[in-house]
């Protein structure tokens, strides 16, 4: 997996959904590559939250070296249009005029049609916005990703499974529910592996 070239977040942060702009997000061939081969770059994106869908609402934490809330991700009660964000990122329990300092689109990866969660965080108090993915861990959990540099589709698909095959990979832990059948077109020998009886 080829890592992708730094660029200037204002150069894809300033991209609309509505006049078709990736929002942050951008494949692998369309970004310049450089050399760190035998290295995976999805290694390279930080968990800066984790939330629970209680709901339909995700409720959790965001932390970072300089910033650490509580927040929720609900329905964006200002939606006109189908392109405008689904949710709205909101802080809980906070001392401010205005609670929400987040939007958040719904996606699909081109390839392999991989849902996740396009998250873009802002505050005064931020040099600049904060791109980011939510994408489904085990059961009900999402983990947000943050990274400096562009997030390719390959990264979250990569990711994706990671996150989907945790609850299978564990040697101490049996096989509690069947793979998916994403999984196990990636990974054949899962399905050997799943025994339910």
């Amino acid at each position: 997996m080829n890592y992708i070239a730094p660029q200037r977040l204002e150069a894809y942060t300033e991209l609309s959904p509505q006049a078709g702009g990736k929002m942050g997000v951008t494949t692998a061939t369309s970004a310049a590559s450089v050399g760190m081969a035998g290295s995976s770059r999805q290694h390279l994106m930080r968990r800066i939250g984790v939330f629970e869908l209680i709901d339909g609402e995700f409720h959790g934490h965001i932390a970072t070296l300089n910033f650490k809330c509580e927040a929720v991700i609900k329905e964006n009660p200002y939606r006109m249009g189908t392109a405008d964000a689904e949710y709205v990122v909101a802080l809980k329990n906070a001392e401010t005029f205005a609670a929400e300092f987040g939007y958040v689109w719904e996606k699909k990866t081109i390839a392999n049609g991989v849902p996740y969660y396009l998250v873009h965080l802002d505050d005064p108090s931020f040099s600049r916005t904060i791109v980011a993915v939510l994408i489904k861990s085990h059961k009900n959990t999402y983990h947000m990703f943050w990274d400096r540099v562009t997030i390719a589709e390959e990264d979250i698909e990569g990711q994706y499974v990671t996150e989907e095959l945790k609850p299978y990979v564990s040697v101490l832990r049996p096989l509690l529910n069947p793979p998916t059948d994403y999984l196990v077109s990636i990974y054949p020998s899962l399905a050997e592996v799943w025994d339910p009886d």
